[in-house]
């Protein structure tokens, strides 16, 4: 090894200047690149942080709004049930009021025939009454043609106030 010292120096110093632009190369080739995919990630890893806080809130307001509807629906729900045993509870009223109006109505025509059977037959009695009159009055009078007359003057009367009655 021949040469002065300060020669090898020299070629030390370019080796290590060397190793150091393969360094260099290798960290711009291979670290470099890395090191962008990693702040790439990194940033990549907020955005997604980012976007979770926003579902996580989106689905915290879902959880309240699901929660108010729940207890709307279970409100409806108890509202329908109350409707419902109210409808039931009407609709028994009206059949035991329509049983009692068919009963009331079936008395009122029972009375109504019953009234109207005793004043045919009141008058039936009234009619006969009034022809044994007659009949006595044709009688107590002798005068068949003036009595004809009276007869039927008192029949167009009977009739009028039958007619009145």
């Amino acid at each position: 090894m021949t040469g002065t010292p300060h020669g090898r120096l020299d070629r030390i110093e370019a080796a290590i200047e060397g190793i150091n632009s393969t360094l260099e190369a290798i960290a711009t080739d291979f670290l470099r690149p890395a090191f962008q995919q990693t702040v790439e990630n990194r940033n990549s890893f907020v955005a997604v942080d980012q976007r979770l806080e926003r579902v996580a809130t989106v689905l915290a307001d879902t959880t309240i709004k699901q929660d108010a509807i729940a207890a709307g629906v279970a409100a409806n729900v108890s509202a329908i049930a109350a409707n419902e045993r109210r409808f039931e509870n009407l609709l028994n009223e009206l059949r035991a009021d329509r049983t009692e109006h068919r009963q009331r109505c079936d008395e009122i025509q029972r009375k109504a025939e019953e009234d109207r059977k005793r004043a045919d037959s009141d008058r039936a009695a009234q009619m006969q009454v009034i022809q044994s009159l007659l009949l006595e009055l044709t009688r107590t009078n002798g005068n068949v043609n003036t009595m004809s007359s009276g007869v039927n003057a008192l029949r167009d009367r009977v009739d009028t106030l039958e007619q009145a009655s």
